[in-house]
C-alpha cells in the first residue's frame, strides 16, 4: 500500500514539472490528469459438486456453445477445493462485461470433467444459475449425478458437431429454447411422478449420518448418488470396451468407408458417450429405493444386478479421407446396460426380446442373475459393438462425407435406422424388427442471412426387415424425398417436403417423372477426390427447392405431375410452420393418388385452443385450382411472424430442432403418432414415412418368397461401395 502511494505521488510530481512549458512565458495551469477507468468489475460462478470416487483429473466450464465440452475460449478452471467429505466446490470468474451480460440473458449449462485419467473422463452437468431463477427458487448451484441425468444434451446424430464452430453461432439460441424446454419437461415428471419439489431436487448431495439427510431440504443421500454414479459414471471401462471393439472394425483388412480404403489409416477422433436416460431417475428417487416405483425391481435388493436405460453415442472422424471430404461417422444406441455379476466380468447390454418372445416385464429383459443359473440367451449379449446393436430397441448409424466452405456445408449421407421391435396403435407390443435406409445429398447453411440454421436434401429411401442382425432391403422399391427448412431464431420453424414413389418402379424420364436421373452414392464416390461439392445431379435437385411460400405453387404442379394417374404412383407435399411461443403447428398438405387428401388446419394439435380445418377436400379428382384455393387462404398461418392468440412461451416445438410436437397421417381420423422423445432424424422418418406407415407394416412382414433382399450385415458397420 505505501508503495502505491509512493508511486502515485512521483507521478503528480512529473507531471507539474512537465506542463511548464520551453517557452519562457507565464506558466500556464497544468491539465488535471485523466481519471483512469476503473477496470471492470471481476464476476463469479460458485458452483457446489459431489462426487464419490478419487479426481486426479479436473476441468470446469461454462458451456456456452452446448457441445458438451469445454472448450479454449469458454470460462473455465481447472481446480477446485475439497472443503469435506466427496462434497466439492470451484469457482468460475471472468471480467469480460460482454459475457457477463450474456450469461444475464443466456441460459447455459455447468460442466465438470472429471476422473482418474484426462483420456477417459467423466461428465457431469447443471442447467445453470439463471435456469433456477427462472424456476424461482435458490441460484445456488449444487452439481450431481441426479442434475446430470435431468440436464440434456445435443446427440451428434441429429446435430453434427461441426455446428458448433464458436459460442455465437444462430443454432445454439435455437437449441437453447429446445434443451431447457425439455429439461422442465424432464423436471416436472420428477414433480408430478414422485412428489419431489424444485427446491429439494437441487439440493445437492449429504452424507449419510448428517443432520440433513433426515431433514426436507434434500432428498439426495450419498449412497443414493454413489449407487447411480456407478452404473454410468464409473463404466468408463465399458466405453473403451466399445472403442477398442470399433478400432479393431475400422483396422480390419479390406474395410472401407464410401468405398475409400480405410484398413491403413488411424481416425482423426474417436469418441464414446454414455449418458443417463432421464426415466432412470425412477429407480434412484424411488420410495423404496433401489426398488423401482414401477414395480419392475420390486424383488431386488441393492446387492442385485438390473438395468438401467442408457444412451450411447459414438462418433469418429477422419479428416480429408477423399480429397478434402472429412469422413464422418455417428451412432446412436438406446439400450440398458447390465452391471455385470461380483465376479468381475465386463457390463453387458440388454433390452427389448427379439420375435416371439413375451416379455417378462414393460421393458423386455430387465433382470439376469447368472447365480442362479438364469442366463436368457436372448437378452445375454456381449460388450461389444455387435452386442449392442443386436440387444438394443432403437438405433441407428449414419455415415457422412463432408466438404466445408465457409458457411455452407455439402454432405453425402447414408442413413441406417433399426428397430427391434413395433408398438401398435392399441399400445401391444408387436414383435417384429424393420429397418430404413435413405441415401441422401444435403446442402446446409450456416448462419446464413436473416436464417440461423437452413439445409436442403435430396434422398431415396428404402425400407426392410431386420431379423438376426441382418437388415434385408428391398431394392425395386423406394420413395423419393426432396425437402428444405429455413429456422430463424425468435420466429419459428418452416419445413417444406416432396414425396414421391413410382409404385415398384424406378423413375423414368420418358414418362416424365421428376426424380428420373438422380445420381446414387456409388456413381460419385469415385470422383469424390476430385470434386469441390455435389455432384452436378444432385445439386440440381437441392437448387431445385426454395424454402419459401412462393415456390408452392411449383409443388402444385410437381404433385400433378408425379401423380396418378399422370404417374405411376403417388406424390404429396407439406408446407409445416413451428411458430415460436407454441406447442403446436400449422400444416398445409396436397397427397393426390396414394389416397387423396387435401386440407390446411390451424394449430394442429389443439394446444392453443384454435385448432380449425380452415379447408379440406377428399374428393376423387382434386383441380388445380383447389388446390390453389385451399393454399392461398393457407398463406397467413405458414409465414414467419405469425403466432397463436395465446402463446404459451415455449419454443418452436420443430420436429427438426428437438422439440415435441406431433403429427398425424394425412387421414382427418387417424390417431396421432407421438413425436415426444425421438431425436431429429427419427421425427424427420415418421413426417416422411406416415402416408406410407401401412406399406412399411405390410413390408416388414416375412415375403422373402416374394421380394428380393439386399443384405447388409450389422457386424461390418462401415459401408462398402460395391453391392453385396
Amino acid at each position: 500500500m505505501l508503495f502505491r502511494k509512493f508511486v502515485s505521488a512521483f507521478a503528480v510530481i512529473v507531471l507539474t514539472a512537465c506542463g511548464g512549458g520551453g517557452g519562457g512565458g507565464d506558466a500556464s495551469t497544468p491539465a488535471a490528469p485523466p481519471i483512469p477507468t476503473p477496470p471492470p468489475a471481476p464476476q463469479d460462478y460458485n458452483v457446489n459438486f459431489y462426487y464419490g470416487d478419487r479426481i486426479d483429473y479436473f476441468k470446469a466450464c461454462i458451456d456456452l456453445n452446448l457441445n458438451d465440452r469445454c472448450d479454449e475460449g469458454e470460462i473455465s478452471t481447472d481446480t477446485f477445493e475439497n472443503p469435506e467429505y466427496n462434497n466439492h466446490s470451484f469457482k468460475l470468474t471472468t471480467s469480460d462485461v460482454n459475457l457477463q451480460n450474456f450469461l444475464e440473458q443466456h441460459k447455459r449449462p455447468y460442466l465438470i470433467e472429471v476422473g482418474e485419467y484426462e483420456y477417459d473422463v467423466v461428465k457431469n452437468r447443471h442447467p445453470g444459475h439463471l435456469y433456477l431463477r427462472e424456476l424461482g427458487i435458490s441460484e445456488e448451484v449444487n452439481m450431481n449425478t441426479f442434475t446430470t441425468a435431468i440436464t440434456p444434451t445435443i446427440s451428434w446424430i441429429q446435430t453434427p458437431w461441426w455446428f458448433f464452430g464458436g459460442n455465437d453461432n444462430g443454432l445454439t439460441e435455437l437449441l437453447e429454447h429446445e434443451m431447457y424446454s425439455l429439461l422442465s419437461s424432464r423436471l416436472e415428471t420428477v414433480n408430478s411422478l414422485e412428489g419431489i419439489t424444485n427446491e429439494q431436487f437441487f439440493a445437492g448431495v449429504c452424507d449419510v449420518g448428517e443432520e440433513s439427510c433426515s431433514g426436507y431440504q434434500t432428498i439426495y443421500s450419498d449412497t443414493r448418488d454413489n449407487k447411480l454414479a456407478y452404473y454410468f459414471n464409473t463404466l468408463g471401462g465399458f466405453k473403451q470396451t466399445i472403442k477398442n471393439d470399433y478400432l479393431s472394425i475400422l483396422a480390419q483388412e479390406g474395410m472401407t468407408y464410401f468405398g475409400i480404403a480405410i484398413d491403413s489409416l488411424i481416425p482423426n477422433l474417436i469418441e464414446v458417450r454414455l449418458n443417463h436416460e432421464a426415466r432412470a431417475l425412477r429407480t434412484f428417487l424411488s420410495d423404496s429405493y433401489p426398488n423401482d416405483t414401477t414395480g419392475k425391481y420390486t424383488r431386488l435388493s441393492q446387492y442385485d444386478p438390473f438395468t438401467v436405460p442408457g444412451l450411447l453415442q459414438v462418433r469418429i472422424s477422419y479428416e480429408n479421407l477423399a480429397g478434402a471430404w472429412d469422413g464422418n461417422y455417428t451412432a446412436k444406441v438406446n439400450t440398458r446396460v447390465i452391471q455385470g455379476p461380483p465376479n468381475g466380468l465386463q457390463p453387458i447390454s440388454a433390452s427389448i426380446p427379439g420375435n416371439g418372445v413375451e416379455p417378462a416385464a414393460p421393458y423386455g429383459c430387465d433382470v439376469i442373475m447368472p447365480e442362479s443359473g438364469f442366463i436368457d440367451s436372448i437378452c445375454d449379449h456381449e460388450a461389444s459393438v455387435y452386442g449392442l446393436f443386436n440387444s438394443a430397441g432403437i438405433a441407428r448409424e449414419i455415415y457422412r462425407m463432408d466438404f466445408h466452405q465457409g458457411n455452407i456445408v455439402d454432405s453425402y449421407i447414408d442413413n441406417y435406422f433399426y428397430r427391434n421391435s413395433w408398438m401398435d396403435e392399441f399400445g401391444d407390443y408387436d414383435y417384429y424388427s424393420y429397418c430404413n435406409n435413405y441415401e441422401a445429398a444435403q446442402r446446409t447453411n450456416l448462419d446464413a442471412q436473416n436464417i440461423d440454421i437452413g439445409y436442403r436434401r435430396i434422398e431415396r429411401a428404402f425400407y426392410g426387415n431386420w431379423q438376426d442382425g441382418i437388415c434385408y432391403f428391398d431394392l425395386s422399391y423406394s420413395s423419393y424425398y426432396q425437402y428444405g427448412l429455413a429456422s430463424i431464431a425468435g420466429q419459428g420453424d418452416l419445413f417444406i417436403i416432396f414425396n414421391s414413389d413410382y409404385a415398384g418402379d424406378e423413375p423414368s424420364s420418358v414418362d416424365g417423372d421428376y426424380f428420373a436421373g438422380l445420381a446414387t452414392i456409388e456413381s460419385v464416390i469415385e470422383e469424390l477426390g476430385n470434386s469441390d461439392g455435389l455432384d452436378a445431379s444432385s445439386e440440381g435437385f437441392i437448387e431445385d427447392i426454395e424454402i419459401d411460400l412462393d415456390f408452392v405453387e411449383t409443388l402444385i404442379d410437381r404433385v400433378f405431375q408425379d401423380s396418378y394417374p399422370n404417374g405411376k404412383g403417388g406424390a404429396y407435399f407439406e408446407v409445416l410452420f413451428f411458430p415460436e411461443g407454441s406447442s403446436s403447428y400449422n400444416k398445409f398438405l396436397f397427397n393426390y393418388g396414394g389416397g387423396n387428401d387435401l386440407y390446411c388446419k390451424r394449430d394442429y394439435d389443439n394446444k392453443h385452443d384454435q385448432a380449425l380445418f380452415l379447408d379440406s377436400d377428399t374428393s376423387g379428382v382434386i383441380s388445380r385450382e383447389r388446390v390453389q384455393e385451399v393454399f392461398d387462404l393457407c398463406i397467413p398461418y405458414l409465414e414467419f411472424g405469425f403466432t397463436f392468440d395465446n402463446p404459451d412461451n415455449s419454443s418452436p416445438l420443430s420436429p427438426f430442432m428437438g422439440g415435441g410436437a406431433y403429427t398425424n397421417s394425412t387421414s382427418n381420423n387417424s390417431q396421432g403418432i407421438s413425436l415426444k422423445g425421438l431425436s431429429a432424424e427419427e421425427k424427420i422418418s415418421v413426417i416422411r414415412n406416415m402416408i406410407y406407415l401401412e406399406k412399411r407394416q405390410k413390408f416388414t412382414k416375412n415375403t422373402e418368397d416374394t421380394i428380393e433382399f439386399k443384405k447388409k450385415e450389422i457386424g461390418n458397420f462401415f459401408r462398402h461401395s460395391h453391392k453385396d
